[in-house]
């Protein structure tokens, strides 16, 4: 079973329970995966759909990112293809928000990289089904943004399956303020519109400055062969 993830913050003492038996009725989360500062994630059962689920919880019913994860969670629920992890259920309960979605077993692409380079083949076939999902998402309006090797996951099949869309278009105006070590720095949200936009113009060097130039025509066409002419002037 996956390991908890090792963060340098964690919750408050207490809060994990306290999600535990928030969601009990509904859910059994038996094995925690993941954990950071105000979210966790769950390897559960789903009492009523009588199946295993991934279960992700946000503890901080007042941090910023609360509506970040819940912007993520209609984003993932926009799409449906088997290469973007699945959303069955979300909801509020209590203090706490919280989605469930397919459990994916296999590994994270980080995880398998750690082993060694993967077969030219299987590396294929995984961009096959990256380019798929980002076709599926673009067709309605969600650029990805972001796909890292950690929340990338390889089924037991060996198909890839994108699991965070955090940084998503969709999500950026819900994206909290940047944490940083620095006391003095200032905690501020770069807007989506100052992010660099890719562009499909190509840009040229500008004329060199030489005085030396080349100036060349074209002959008229003989056949199939063409002729250039050049004059060299200073």
């Amino acid at each position: 079973m996956t390991t908890v993830t090792s963060v340098a913050q964690t919750p408050p003492a207490g809060l994990l329970d306290d999600a535990l038996r928030a969601l009990e009725p509904t859910f059994r989360l038996d094995n925690l995966v993941a954990l950071s500062a105000d979210r966790a994630l769950y390897h559960g059962w789903d009492r009523v759909l009588k199946r295993h689920v991934s279960i992700r919880v946000h503890l901080a019913a007042e941090a910023p990112g609360r509506a970040w994860f819940m912007r993520e969670t209609e984003t993932l629920a926009q799409l449906d293809h088997p290469a973007i992890r699945h959303v069955y259920a979300a909801g509020e309960v209590a203090t706490f928000a919280y989605r469930t979605a397919n459990w994916i077993e296999g590994e994270s692409l980080a995880d398998a990289l750690r082993r060694g380079p993967r077969p030219i083949p299987q590396c294929m076939s995984l961009i096959r089904d990256l380019l798929a999902a980002l076709e599926h998402a673009h067709a309605r309006g969600i650029i990805m943004r972001r796909i890292v090797p950690s929340t990338l996951m390889i089924n037991t099949g060996g198909q890839g399956v994108i699991t965070d869309l955090r940084y998503s278009n969709w999500c950026l105006p819900y994206l909290p303020p940047m944490e940083t070590d620095d006391p003095t720095a200032a905690r501020t949200r770069i807007p989506p519109a100052s992010f660099p936009r890719a562009s499909c113009a190509r840009r040229f060097p500008p004329p060199s400055s030489a005085s030396s130039s080349v100036r060349c025509r074209r002959g008229p066409r003989a056949g199939t062969t063409r002729r250039r002419r050049c004059s060299r002037t200073s």
